[in-house]
């Protein structure tokens, strides 16, 4: 039995790579928004939605660069002073080790105060208050760690109510952001997409804690809609994992309609009133299932006819409660949707895109 990714576009980028191939780099062969995001952090008197910002990961852009992919993360700030007091405060929540410079960025981009929240117990996690904080940005690291460290604590909980209830901003790059859609990928293991090429129910979709699956449904569950983030996607050619994800939170929760988001690297997707708005030098990958059901044999790879996958660049939106997308009016700089994708497996693990 052989894995290959069969799909039908009218403008298909580059070809699909596994992480070491020839075609794999760090960098997008996307070009950047022709104009800056806003940076503008009027605050609305009475924010009627939270925003939510997802990014895949990579480099920010220095202090003071308008025009960087990053100035995007000024979204946060969107609602402003969702707290009353006065001032527009943005927690930078870790695990690891901390830098002045997130906060100092954040700053730069509008908020009155920025600050760190070292966060590496489960007691630290009980303890933490954010009251008077209108933002809340997660670093990247490790989501199988957040998960063990954060899960079921006061963290947690305030961060829910900050979202919820409070309507604030709350954002994360890399492991961050996995960690706050409906389902997180955040078993500890080292999945990559040669895994599931190989064995549909390969064991690096457990949980290393427990011995579970490592796709939980009861972590920060921000984004709603059975969704689940992957990030760093095209540079470590994540979409066979995502898709093996995918069919793995099917088999365990009984889904009815999930949504796969791949986010490149150096690329943000901003949520609100249910609808995602792509920013950055890469693209959004959305991935959902059509008609046919994955076939998943132990043992043997994941084969999944029916595919359907919306990629787009900046300036195209998503809408999450239809699963339309709007490719934002620039045919030439944001891909054309791709349709029918089919997965078999390659003995070479080669992964190739081909188009009738």
């Amino acid at each position: 039995m052989f894995l290959v990714i069969l799909a039908c576009a009218e403008r298909p980028d580059g070809p699909i790579s596994e992480p070491g191939s020839p075609t794999d780099t760090d960098t997008s062969p996307l070009d950047p928004p022709t104009s800056p995001p806003d940076t503008g952090t009027t605050p609305v008197t009475e924010p009627t939605m939270p925003v939510l910002l997802l990014c895949g990961g990579g480099t920010e852009g220095d202090v003071g660069d308008a025009t960087s992919w990053s100035a995007v993360y000024a979204d946060l700030l969107r609602n402003g002073d969702v707290t009353g007091d006065g001032l527009v405060r943005v927690a930078v929540i870790s695990e690891g080790e901390e830098t002045d410079w997130v906060p100092a960025y954040f700053e730069s981009l509008g908020a009155d105060e920025a600050f760190n929240v070292l966060v590496d117990t489960r007691d630290a996690a009980d303890a933490v208050v954010l009251d008077d904080v209108d933002a809340v940005f997660l670093k990247g690291g490790d989501q199988g760690a957040y998960y063990d460290l954060w899960n079921d604590t006061a963290l947690e909980t305030a961060i829910q109510s900050l979202y919820r209830q409070t309507l604030g901003g709350v954002g994360g790059t890399s492991a961050g952001a996995m960690s706050i859609s409906a389902l997180a990928l955040a078993g500890g293991m080292d999945l990559v997409s040669a895994d599931v090429l190989e064995d549909s129910h390969t064991p690096y979709l457990r949980d290393d804690s427990d011995g579970g699956t490592g796709v939980h449904d009861d972590f920060f569950a921000l984004l709603d809609g059975e969704t689940l983030v992957d990030t760093h996607f095209s540079n470590r050619g994540r979409l066979a994992r995502l898709a093996g994800t995918l069919a793995e939170a099917i088999d365990v929760y009984a889904l009815a309609a999930p949504l796969g988001i791949g986010l490149d690297e150096q690329t943000c997707a901003t949520v609100q009133g249910g609808v995602a708005t792509v920013s950055g030098v890469g693209a959004v990958t959305f991935l959902r299932p059509g008609t046919e059901a994955a076939v998943r044999v132990p043992g043997d790879p994941l084969i999944w006819a029916d595919l359907q996958l919306d990629r787009l660049v900046a300036g195209g939106t998503f809408d999450l409660s239809d699963r339309t997308s709007d490719l934002g009016g620039d045919p030439v700089g944001t891909l054309a949707r791709l349709h029918a994708v089919g997965l078999t497996l390659r003995r070479s693990r080669e992964l190739t895109r081909v188009c009738s």
